[in-house]
């Protein structure tokens, strides 16, 4: 399947902006890094202080903005390419965020922010979404915790499978607490619980029920040691539990287990780097048609900056993925990539990426699902990035 994306990426914000609480997806795009930014207390305060309104404890920051604008030439991801559409996407939507403090080291927020999808040839495309959610976060001498509750709908490719932008609706609830023991040994300790959906109106007929088949809940807990060497190098070792219930018994594909966990940061002046693995080990739930899994699963990423401007990443993963194929009940995503990222002046950025992978299927008897599914993956693309006011910016990408 070819496939050939421009996206238009642009952000209108009164303020500082901050990435909104985490929400699920299957899809990392491509250029972007394995690991998802999630809000922290240093985060939080700089876009509290930060704030276009500021009242006292309670600071508020408008936003508004076009998030995301699309043509693809391949709309509906299909593989024929005599039935291949283009197709032009804008997401546009305004709301509110608001950081409000309730101590010296502990801030409460909340979120805001609907959004309208447009489709310029596929009107029954067009949906009011949005993202909404609150937590809390501290930070004291020897704890950090942070527990927050999210909704939300939003547009977006929902796996290198299906090349096809879909509305994937994440209601989530979690918490993670970070205890120091002594030194640099401490415990931490996280859980969640989370229910994802898609939406019946995007897909119809087979390919839709299969789709919507993809509806689950998931709950997942995690806990183990943290070892700080310095103020650089950690090392966490652990292990975490997961159950994941599907919601329709012709697509089951219900499975749960408890696995090991190592990850691994450092930051060094010129170089980082963060690493994940999972000792992946899932059985299937009654009568699930989850094909039993003992593969390490995890991502990495190295980022190297030879000099005062430019940056080098070596990125990689290897991911479970459920498939919407009949004959298999999930996939491994494997994928490495290569980029360069270098700054033209003060407000212009450049990438450039190449990612070179493969999604591998897992057939229902358990046998390898063969070169019949099995597929190459090979992602070419540039990005460019520019402040035009403060806060106000935009981002093209062509892949």
């Amino acid at each position: 399947m070819h496939t050939l994306r421009m996206i238009v990426a642009t952000v209108v914000a009164m303020a500082g902006a901050l990435p909104a609480l985490a929400q699920y997806t299957q899809y990392t795009p491509p250029g972007d890094s394995p690991f998802r930014e999630v809000p922290s207390l240093e985060r939080l305060e700089q876009a509290w202080s930060e704030s276009l309104w500021q009242a006292g404890a309670i600071h508020l920051d408008p936003w508004i903005g076009i998030r995301d604008a699309t043509w693809t030439d391949n709309a509906f991801g299909v593989s024929d390419e005599f039935a291949t559409e283009s197709d032009l996407t804008i997401t546009a939507g305004a709301g509110l965020r608001t950081y409000i403090r309730l101590g010296s080291n502990t801030m409460f927020t909340a979120h805001a922010l609907p959004e309208y999808v447009w489709w310029m040839n596929t009107e029954n495309r067009n949906v009011l979404n949005g993202r909404y959610g609150m937590g809390v976060f501290g930070e004291f001498s020897r704890l950090k915790f942070q527990a927050t509750a999210t909704t939300g709908r939003e547009q977006q490719y929902l796996s290198s499978e299906v090349e096809q932008l879909l509305n994937v609706k994440s209601d989530r609830v979690g918490a993670d607490l970070d205890l120091v023991i002594s030194g640099g040994l401490s415990v931490f300790v996280g859980g969640s619980t989370q229910a994802i959906r898609y939406r019946e109106d995007d897909v119809t007929g087979p390919e839709g029920e299969r789709l919507l088949g993809l509806d689950r809940d998931e709950d997942r807990l995690t806990a183990g040691l943290r070892f700080a060497f310095n103020d650089r190098l950690s090392i966490d070792v652990g292990a975490e539990s997961s159950d994941v219930a599907f919601e329709r018994p012709q697509f089951d594909r219900s499975n749960s287990g408890v696995s090991p966990l190592v990850r691994l940061s450092y930051a060094g002046s010129r170089l980082e780097a963060r690493a994940l693995w999972i000792g992946a080990d899932f059985e299937p739930e009654g009568d699930s048609l989850f094909v039993p899994i003992d593969d390490p699963l995890g991502r990495f990423e190295v980022v190297y900056t030879p000099g005062a401007r430019l940056k080098l990443d070596l990125y990689g993963s290897v991911n479970l993925v459920y498939s919407t194929i009949d004959v298999s009940p999930y996939y491994q995503d494997q994928r490495i990539g290569i980029g360069a990222s270098y700054p033209l002046n003060r407000r212009m950025d450049l990438r450039a990426y190449f990612e070179r992978g493969s999604n591998d299927y897992q057939n229902l008897d358990g046998s390898d699902a063969g070169t019949d599914l099995d597929r190459d993956l090979d992602v070419a693309g540039l990005r460019f990035s520019t402040t035009i006011y403060q806060s106000i910016s935009a981002r093209v990408d062509v892949t």
